[in-house]
């Protein structure tokens, strides 16, 4: 744990942890409980939720559980959520359902904390990063094999066939990055999560008490099928693999890049896999991966292998987009609708304002993209960010590097 070089208005210090002194706090609900020098409220809706009263320098931290709908604990801003589930004084004070399921190689799998929507993951390190591109390039990998993994077990366990996988960026110093796996089977066959306030899709879900059952049960179904499936070695053998990768990498830069005929939104192409501007809207800097291999089957080896170098790729691109574009926050999005995570993009979008778009509850992304989308007024900026990008991508060799870790999937899976 890190230490606390600041310690909020209000607070004392227990065990060298700053607790929120609530007899010096005015304007703090009357239902307030401390308990080990912890402040908590339980609520009955998210709206009060978003209204509490929020000190200088302190968050609340919400949960579904406790003696009404949720149970929503004052945290210094210096500890990050990731941190807060590794105190046992916390935890215990949670409901059981939100447990991890799995934890090794310094992440986790638990149900989501918020909203008790049977079936929704949440991938995540035990520490905190502001941004997937500040995980190392082997633990951002083990991250996307691990959500790989949960993702094909919802489908085979649960019989979940579309998952909205996303990761957010905020400018907030408590800032956790963790990816979502959201089942969206409940939206009618032509609608896309993006056309939906994601809050006010997991909100159907608050009533915790009504789906505790089934998430107890989906997680003890989800917790034996990982152990019976030797996730653990598994994951530990993929590690060892991606470390032969990164070793590699450095006789990588020896190698020439060769040269592809590449349309001007298009940054990046290697043997199946495609770079480009998103068509969904005119943003600078908003980009997709994808697979172009035709890929039947919704997930095999072949299958695994498109999903983790398109993965490998977007992180390469959204550390360009921070490094050479200067685009500090973006939203990664990436909406399985029933054909495998291979066959869906993965959507890097620029936030603008991160001020207003600080959290995916905030917004619907449709709207987002509309408020922004002008490919006339921004086609001179597109096309200079592309060349930027593409010049970038050339220098680290990025299709060598694609190739060998291609090669490296290969071995791994017997291919």
């Amino acid at each position: 744990m890190e230490d606390f070089k600041k310690i909020p208005d209000g607070a004392v210090v227990i065990d060298g942890r700053p607790y929120l002194n609530i007899e010096k706090i005015p304007g703090l609900p009357k239902e307030v409980q401390v308990i080990e020098g912890i402040p908590f409220v339980d609520i009955n809706t998210f709206k009060e939720f978003q209204n509490l009263y929020t000190p200088p320098g302190w968050y609340w931290c919400e949960f579904y559980g406790g003696t009404k709908e949720y149970r929503c604990f004052l945290i210094a801003d210096t500890l990050r959520r990731a941190e807060f589930f590794q105190m046992d004084k916390y935890n215990r004070l949670l409901d059981s359902s939100v447990r991890p399921i799995y934890q090794h190689g310094g992440l986790y799998v638990r149900q989501d904390p918020s909203h008790a929507m049977p079936g929704f993951y949440i991938v995540s390190p035990d520490k905190g990063f502001r941004s997937t591109d500040d995980l190392a390039l082997n633990q951002y990998l083990q991250m996307r094999f691990l959500d790989y993994e949960i993702g094909q077990a919802m489908n085979q366990l649960f019989g979940i066939q579309k998952i909205f996988r996303a990761n957010e960026e905020r400018k907030v110093s408590y800032q956790n990055v963790h990816t979502w796996l959201l089942p969206i089977d409940e939206l009618a066959p032509e609608k896309s999560i993006n056309e939906w306030n994601t809050l006010e899709y997991m909100i159907r879900f608050s009533s915790w008490r009504t789906y505790k059952d089934v998430i107890v049960r989906y997680n003890e179904l989800l917790e034996r099928h990982l152990e019976t499936a030797k996730l653990r070695e598994r994951a530990d053998r993929f590690q060892s693999y991606l470390l032969k990768f990164l070793d590699a990498l450095d006789r990588v830069s020896l190698t020439s890049e060769r040269n592809d005929e590449m349309d001007d939104h298009c940054i990046f192409s290697n043997n199946g896999i495609l770079v480009e501007q998103d068509s969904a809207a005119g943003i600078p800097g908003f980009y997709a991966i994808k697979n172009t291999t035709a890929i039947s089957r919704q997930y095999s080896n072949e299958a695994a292998i498109a999903y983790f170098r398109m993965r490998f790729i977007d992180y390469r691109v959204r550390t360009a987009m921070r490094d050479v574009l200067k685009i500090e926050h973006a939203y990664k999005l990436h909406e399985d609708i029933g054909q495998g995570p291979h066959n869906a993009p993965v959507r890097i979008m620029p936030i603008i304002d991160i001020d207003k778009y600080n959290r995916i509850y905030h917004f619907t992304i449709s709207e987002y993209m509309k408020e922004h989308d002008s490919w006339q007024n921004n086609a001179a900026t597109i096309q200079f960010y592309n060349q930027e990008m593409r010049r970038h991508l050339k220098k680290l060799n990025l299709k060598s590097e694609d190739d060998l870790f291609r090669s490296i999937l290969g071995e791994y899976f017997g291919l």
